[in-house]
């Protein structure tokens, strides 16, 4: 799998390489091509001649003393006179550098001026050599300098983009690659850089904090969650570059040869720039959108991380795309040909891309994304297909088709592997059943390819709903009997589906055809700390449960890792769903758990809870759930629940994060403290804003947090 990741790479670096070779202009091509425009303007050597084609100066002596003349008055070195005959060459592979040399020795005794000959006809072919029209040449030469440098610096610049993202991602290799392969070594060299006063500023103010307040998880601006403060800073610039390119650098040139004014000069230099950068801004947005690209595992990001770059490169691209779109409109118009290429399948094919980015921009905002996110998702890919169709059938014709194969390549590679781990992994039958009425606990087995590890995550394809080709992520938990188990809760779309079918079923229990895609995520390096945190609230327990199990022991000596394990639920119902799990952990000595009820006085109990009950008890009632469960409310709950799980501390509230985290780290004094988060995202923020604080002013020890929530 490895081996496809590193040759999808490669071929994309080979592709989007090979589209720029076709600029790599100097100034003696553009003396070149200066002599050819001034010639053609002064004199003609066949009726076909012209500005750019050396037909007819192949076989013709005349001609080729005439260009070898006005090429060697203006270049004046050894090198720069090779580099012209062979610019020549390649025009007329039969001529020899020895012929146009000879050439230029006998044309040059007889050179004629023009303006000196009597009723001269320019546009009568003649058969002697003639001196070219200086001011011809000056303005042809800027010209295309002008015009050509524009293409470089689109090319250039737009390289410039694709490596600001590689510098951004070669410093996460590094720190991810680090911590997989020396996480001691790098911890303890982390310890010692937040002793010194700017680590500890840079972590606290940019590195870990959320944009504006403590916000970051959470939705709170139309549907939407803000980036990390690094996250937002890393877009910014992204964003002021692409600004800055195509605003800035921009030559005019005075009697510009190519165009009849500035306006149609400047819309075409800025129409031709944006087209370029366009080209590598499509590639990196289709990249950084799939699930299995190499960068993932390289960097050790999260999914969500990628989608936020995703998100705002492609914003910029279609931003770009706009900006060629309208530049190169301006141009067309002004310029008169806008009624004749308007019907081009070029130009066809572009305004399809331009429509398919333009329904991109506008239904990829939160708000209508979060209000039905499967609309969204298969109009998304749609419109991503649509927008590269056109964009492939258009600059095709320019000869820029290997950007749109690398980016086709990359997508297909994504799709690919997608199905690779569907295959591999197979269709099976999972048992599914539901919990607390709020919960779908389905249970399949791993089978043996499966490579479960803390923190893993699934896209479930459920196959006998009515949506069986709709997939969502899910934490995967692995049981004893090497089962994996997703703990869903009920929503609206397949889960509501699912719920409903199985509200018929005896003990609301049944069997469903799953295949699952993945594993997806990346294991944090909690066993290199020598304590761990871990704060979790309702369906987000499944990871950072997996790894106090992984850090579990049975014993405890000197270098065992304390573990302190945090669960926030509403009822005393939830516990259900994840019982048997809560129960496991009562065997290994370093890890403490603590749950949070925080409607506990309600003394709601769960099935499997009220079976340790006395029912009967005058302290003990029972009433219906939502869809006629029977839920027991009792009085004296906490006695018999602290009997089942005897290892748990209950505490009943809302729980004050800010206050807990800081109590936790005192706690931990100048411990390596790993803090692994998982929960809904106010929670998850609060962590991360008393995480931030802490940072700034503890020097003991290094403290890390781990944000398993992946929201996009």
């Amino acid at each position: 799998m490895r081996l496809l990741f590193w040759f999808q790479l490669v071929c994309t670096l080979i592709a989007v390489t090979a589209a720029g070779d076709d600029f790599s202009f100097t100034n003696v091509d553009y003396t070149g091509f200066a002599c050819k425009a001034a010639l053609y303007s002064t004199a003609v050597y066949c009726a076909t001649d012209s500005s750019y084609d050396y037909l007819c100066y192949c076989d013709n002596d005349s001609a080729i003393g005439s260009f070898m003349y006005c090429a060697y008055d203006n270049l004046k070195s050894e090198k720069d006179r090779r580099l012209i005959r062979e610019f020549f060459l390649e025009q007329c592979p039969n001529a020899t550098d020895s012929h146009l040399e000879a050439v230029y020795q006998n044309a040059s005794r007889y050179m004629v001026n023009t303006s000196t000959l009597a009723d001269f006809n320019r546009t009568k072919a003649i058969d002697f050599p003639v001196y070219y029209n200086i001011p011809l040449f000056d303005a042809n030469f800027a010209t295309y300098r002008a015009f050509y440098s524009n293409y470089k610096k689109g090319l250039h610049w737009g390289a410039a983009l694709v490596g600001y993202w590689g510098i951004i991602m070669f410093c996460g290799m590094v720190s991810s690659m680090a911590h997989k392969f020396a996480p001691t070594l790098v911890i303890s060299a982390n310890k010692m850089a937040s002793r010194t006063w700017i680590v500890r500023t840079y972590r606290k103010f940019v590195s870990i904090p959320a944009l504006f307040g403590p916000s970051h998880a959470d939705r709170i601006i139309m549907g939407g969650a803000l980036p990390t403060r690094l996250d937002s800073l890393i877009i910014c610039g992204f964003c002021a570059l692409c600004v800055i390119f195509q605003a800035a650098g921009y030559e005019h040139v005075e009697n510009n040869t190519f165009f009849e004014n500035k306006t149609v000069e400047l819309t075409r230099l800025v129409g031709d720039r944006s087209a370029f950068i366009s080209n590598f801004l499509m590639t990196i947005t289709y990249l950084f959108a799939g699930r299995n690209q190499l960068f993932l595992w390289l960097t050790g990001w999260k999914q969500s991380t990628f989608v936020t770059y995703h998100k705002w490169v492609g914003r910029m691209l279609v931003l770009t795309v706009l900006n060629h779109t309208l530049s190169m409109l301006i141009t067309f118009v002004v310029a008169g040909y806008y009624k004749e290429d308007s019907v081009e399948e070029w130009w066809i094919y572009g305004a399809v891309a331009v429509v398919a980015g333009g329904i991109m921009f506008l239904q990829a905002m939160s708000w209508l994304r979060v209000k039905n996110y499967e609309i969204f998702l298969y109009v998304h890919i749609l419109m991503a297909i649509a927008f590269l169709l056109g964009a492939w059938r258009h600059i095709d014709y320019f000869g820029y088709g290997p950007w749109a194969y690398a980016t086709a390549a990359i997508w297909c590679f994504d799709r690919f592997i997608r199905l690779v781990r569907i295959f591999s992994f197979g269709v099976k039958t999972a048992k599914v059943c539901i919990v607390s009425d709020e919960t779908l606990q389905i249970t399949v087995d791993r089978g043996s390819w499966w490579p479960f590890f803390p923190g893993a995550f699934g896209y479930l394809h459920i196959l006998k709903t009515s949506v069986f080709w709709q997939s969502h992520p899910f934490t995967v938990v692995k049981t004893d009997n090497n089962e994996l188990r997703f703990y869903i809760k009920i929503k609206k779309g397949v889960t509501e589906t699912l719920y409903k079918q199985l509200l018929s079923e005896p003990n609301y229990t049944g069997e469903v055809k799953v295949a699952v895609e993945g594993p997806y995520g990346d294991y944090k390096p909690a066993e290199a700390y020598d304590q761990v945190l871990m704060y979790s609230g309702g369906n987000g327990i499944p990871g950072p449960f997996a790894y106090a199990k992984e850090l579990g022991k049975t014993t405890i000596d000197e270098t065992t890792k304390f573990v302190k394990l945090y669960w926030v639920i509403r009822h005393w119902h939830s516990m259900d769903w994840f019982l048997e799990e809560l129960q496991l952990l009562q065997r290994y000595a370093n890890v403490q758990t603590v749950i949070y009820v925080t409607k506990a006085h309600e003394g709601k109990l769960g099935e499997k809870l009220t079976a340790h009950f006395d029912t009967s008890s005058p302290s003990s009632s029972s009433e219906k759930g939502s869809e006629g469960h029977e839920v027991v409310v009792s009085h004296d709950y906490l006695e018999t629940v602290h009997k089942m799980l005897p290892h748990i501390e209950f505490r009943e509230g809302r729980p004050n994060m800010a206050e807990i985290v800081n109590q936790d780290i005192d706690e931990c004094d100048d411990k390596n403290v790993a803090v692994i988060t998982c929960g809904h995202g106010n929670m998850c923020d609060e962590v991360r804003a008393a995480i931030a604080d802490k940072v700034g002013s503890h020097k003991k020890s290094r403290i890390d947090i781990f944000e398993e929530l992946q929201t996009w």
